[in-house]
């Protein structure tokens, strides 16, 4: 009888190891997915999710684009006015100190969103602000402003302008 006991004893520890190593092995895939996606982050990537979250969102006329700056050793987003002139090497290089180095602290986004308005139609603030999420490639919505990822609370951006917004056509 304490021999079976002893058995199943060691069957269990053998099977919680295997579902340990097996628990392990998908959160490191997962890390590794994100930081794939970080790595091959492009321009092209940002502006197409930017348009499809647009779309979802029933927006023609497009959304601005804010990446994070730390100019002022405090994390807030810079809308992009030229993309061509926006250095994406440079944000990302950005997006790792801070992640990485606790570097430029601040509760803010690395890369948003925010849907232009309508003079006559406003946009509730749970799909206007949008992130760019590495873990699924694409932008999702803000659901608090206490949500990892939101639009800052303690620096203000620029207002999304029809000038600036990026759209399908």
């Amino acid at each position: 009888m304490p021999r079976s006991i002893e058995t199943q004893l060691r069957r269990l520890v053998l099977g919680l190891g295997v579902l340990f190593v097996v628990l392990a092995s998908i959160e490191v895939a997962g890390q590794f997915s994100k930081y794939l996606k970080f790595r091959n982050l492009t321009k092209d990537d940002v502006v197409a999710g930017l348009i499809e979250y647009s779309k979802n969102e029933s927006r023609p006329d497009g959304a601005c684009l804010y990446v994070v700056e730390c100019s002022s050793g405090r994390a807030r987003l810079r809308m992009i006015k030229d993309l061509e002139l926006w250095d994406l090497e440079e944000t990302k290089t950005l997006i790792w100190r801070r992640r990485f180095e606790d570097f430029c602290p601040g509760r803010t986004t690395n890369i948003g969103l925010e849907l232009l308005e309508s003079e006559s139609e406003s946009i509730a603030d749970s799909s206007r602000l949008g992130r760019w999420s590495f873990g699924s490639g694409e932008f999702l919505r803000r659901l608090s402003r206490f949500q990892s990822g939101s639009f800052s609370q303690e620096a203000s951006w620029e207002k999304c302008a029809p000038e600036y917004a990026i759209s399908a056509g």
